[in-house]
């Protein structure tokens, strides 16, 4: 699971570039999307930043050959003055660019479209295992000697909460049986 949505959360990050350490067309350091999806001729295709470095000082000359004057100052800009020290993912769903496992589950789930009952079911007025069971109810996912029958376990069903041991499923537990009327 975790490693599945690990190209989501990518997609969320860029790197602070620091020491150059990262591949100039591919990987995200820049606030738009990789500069290789807007070149179509790409020499060196690995070429990391730090290579596009002499001594301490980016090299125009060479950024001006890969990526053309106009991007390449661009990039520079970007870039600023070379520092010291390793590159830093920044997450960018958030503005400190911190990281959290939240953020990241935030990114990645699969969100349903949001239902009006819910907010009735998981109301922080009702007790968890009330809510949870409505949220079972809701499902299908509680057990009663209908849903048994329904898959072909032979049984005879006798609601335990009832003087008259009627037949148990979800609609006499819920609603029409004796205990749920009394309640």
């Amino acid at each position: 699971m975790v490693m599945r949505c690990i190209p989501e959360v990518l997609q969320h990050s860029r790197w602070w570039v620091i020491d150059g350490d990262v591949v100039l067309w591919w990987d995200q350091w820049s606030p738009l999307e990789p500069l290789g999806h807007t070149y179509e001729d790409i020499a060196r295709p690995l070429l990391s930043l730090r290579e596009c470095k002499s001594e301490m000082v980016w090299n125009e000359e060479l950024l001006t050959s890969l990526l053309g004057r106009e991007k390449a100052m661009e990039v520079l800009m970007h870039l600023g003055n070379s520092r010291q020290g390793p590159n830093k993912l920044i997450w960018m769903w958030k503005s400190d660019g911190g990281f959290s496992m939240k953020n990241a589950w935030e990114v990645t789930r699969l969100r349903g479209s949001e239902l009006p009952w819910t907010n009735w079911i998981w109301n922080l007025a009702l007790p968890k295992n009330i809510s949870i069971t409505m949220w079972q109810a809701f499902h299908g996912g509680l057990s009663v000697d209908d849903k048994l029958c329904k898959v072909g376990v032979l049984i005879v069903s006798k609601c335990v909460c009832c003087d008259f041991g009627a037949y148990e499923d979800i609609e006499h537990i819920l609603a029409k049986g004796e205990m749920a009327q009394h309640i």
